[in-house]
């Protein structure tokens, strides 16, 4: 007997471990090394730029307008301590008009440095690809940016102290201020070293993507940064164009970021006029607009061909939203929808949304149909209002679904890593016919199971017995919630295959462990349905082994290394077998 549900409902789950998804495969990784490296670049770059006007506005301004600058009992104090010739006493004096500013900049730079690096590469998984890989800028900044940043705020903090409770409080001597000189400039240095030790701004090479091109048959050398050629203005440049891994909601955050660092800069503070407060506004102004229209840059399937899969591509949501509405009312979205390419920095702002296909299509936009109900629309829609997404991952934009056969098999095989990188999953179990049902597809369950932030939404119904037709039952309800807790609890100690060479290298957990994943993937595989068979291993293969691969190589030598261990066979592996030599 039919053990009903709820006529509708909607909840949301807590995340699940993602931190492996940074370098959940050697494409998405490379991607991410050039993402950060172009990031340190362009933070640098920009605060290195913006100091230096700003320094030279106030020098100009603080030497025009000296008799200005000071009081008489600021002019009666260093006469006292210092005399009245230039010595480094007087130097002192001076510099703390400065440097307190410039170290606190650049103290902030590396601050946001760290700020701005994904959590995710601070992982025990991302540390060790990067310490497989060898990428020395890498290395240096994971390892050392911290413990550094924290020498600098501190040393940035006894220079603003000196200079806010001794020197302008009158109370400094000549031999505090003679200190206070090599105090300020030692801090100064210090934080240009850091800056270029652990960003290597002298450096300037990033990953050529273009090596990675579906990095189906990279081997790990071919990681390694390039030497590349870009020096001096060159470097620059490229540090400035706006780059397609990323998104403008990245670089965004990152110019206001600076822009807030400029408001904090008094323009009143060294006596300047005119001149000088023209200058710091016009600076606050360029970084604000800056922010305001950095430009996203979009991509297709060719350029996935191009350079690299990464997650595919995801479509603006607000478009995609329009879309849906009007498609909604039976109107037709006659504007070309934007997509980008999807890469570890976009998917944290995306809604990754998994759901039944339906059996007719229905075209949103010019070029784009999707085989979704007016229910799955609708709740997409307002799941991206509600949550104010910048992109949508979908899979029929999402992955290419014919003429290009490598992208769509590396990104089938990528599934479980794109779902656990979402910032969003939307889960909509829709009413379905006995096998046709949310939870009893491979595809879905893997998405559900492998999901970082879940939302489910049941669809509503009030006559289930009479159309034959459910969204979920109890018991599945209750048994995928339960498999996904497990697979939760596993997700923290996530191996991907190129990194840890599969399940027979390093192997950390028992042959108990290894049989007990198989004998799961053996009941779980044994009550969903996947429309092709080979499917089978690439939704719950990974998932199971808890192994993210790849691509189908990748699968193939994983079920190997399973069945080798284990002494059993897998039928479906001579599918894939022939899949691959077609390709091949």
């Amino acid at each position: 007997m039919w053990r009903g549900y709820c006529p509708f409902s909607s909840s949301e789950i807590t995340r699940s471990p993602s931190h492996w998804t940074a370098a959940a495969s050697r494409g998405i990784f490379a991607e991410c090394i050039s993402s950060i490296k172009y990031g340190h670049n362009l933070l640098v770059v920009l605060i290195s730029l913006t100091l230096i006007v700003d320094t030279c506005f106030k020098l100009s301004s603080h030497i025009l307008n000296l008799g200005q600058v000071m009081s008489e009992q600021e002019k009666d104090y260093v006469l006292d301590t210092c005399g009245d010739r230039i010595c480094l006493c007087r130097l002192g004096w001076e510099l703390s008009y400065f440097m307190p500013w410039s170290t606190a900049v650049l103290s902030a730079t590396m601050v946001l440095s760290v700020l701005f690096t994904p959590v995710r590469c601070w992982s025990p998984v991302f540390w060790d690809a990067v310490r497989m890989t060898g990428p020395l800028r890498l290395r240096r900044f994971l390892r050392d940016m911290i413990p550094l940043s924290l020498i600098s705020l501190v040393w940035t903090s006894g220079t603003a102290f000196s200079k806010l409770f001794w020197i302008r409080s009158y109370r400094a001597n000549k031999a505090f201020l003679e200190a206070y000189v090599f105090m300020s400039l030692l801090n100064f240095l210090f934080e240009v070293f850091v800056l270029l030790w652990c960003s290597g701004w002298f450096v300037c090479s990033a990953f050529p993507v273009g090596q990675f091109r579906l990095a189906g048959s990279a081997r790990f050398q071919d990681l390694g940064p390039s030497t590349g050629n870009h020096t001096g203005w060159s470097c620059l440049r490229h540090s400035l164009v706006p780059y397609s891994h990323a998104g403008k909601w990245h670089w965004r955050d990152m110019f206001a970021s600076v822009c807030l660092l400029l408001l904090v800069n008094t323009e009143l503070s060294t006596g300047i006029q005119v001149g000088g407060i023209i200058g710091t506004w016009a600076l606050r102004i360029a970084v604000l607009a800056v922010a305001l229209f950095f430009p996203d840059k979009t991509a297709s399937y060719d350029d996935l061909e191009m350079e690299s899969a990464g997650f595919g591509l995801v479509v603006d949501a607000s478009q995609l939203r329009a879309a849906f509405l009007m498609a909604i009312r039976g109107e037709r979205f006659t504007q070309p929808l934007r997509t980008y390419k999807a890469s570890m920095l976009r998917m944290k702002q995306t809604l990754a949304v998994s759901y039944r296909w339906q059996p007719e299509g229905m075209q949103i936009a010019p070029g784009h149909s999707l085989n979704m109900s007016p229910w799955q629309m609708q709740e997409v829609a307002h799941v991206i209002r509600e949550h104010r997404v910048a992109y949508v991952w979908i899979d029929t934009i999402s992955v290419p679904q014919s003429g290009y056969p490598l992208i769509k098999a590396t990104l089938l095989s990528r599934m479980m890593a794109v779902y656990a990188s979402a910032g969003k999953t939307l889960a909509l179990r829709s009413k379905e016919m006995e096998g046709s049902r949310y939870h009893q597809r491979g595809w879905t369950l893997q998405e559900f199971c492998s999901a970082g932030s879940l939302i489910i939404k049941d669809e509503p119904s009030s006559d289930i017995e009479v159309s034959g037709l459910h969204c979920v039952s109890r018991d599945e309800d209750s048994q995928m919630r339960q498999l996904r807790e497990w697979i939760t609890k596993r997700l923290s100690y996530c191996r991907p295959f190129w990194v840890y060479g599969g399940i027979t290298a390093d192997w950390s957990h028992s042959l108990d462990d290894l049989k007990a994943s198989y004998r799961k993937y053996q009941d779980i595989s044994g009550s969903v349905i996947t429309t092709d068979p080979q499917d089978m291993l690439r939704a719950l293969y990974p998932l199971m082994m808890n192994t993210p691969v790849e691509d189908q190589m990748e699968l193939i030598n994983l079920v190997e290394q399973v069945t080798e261990l284990l002494g059993v066979q897998e039928p479906k592996l001579q599918g894939l077998y022939e899949t691959e030599q077609c390709w091949t």
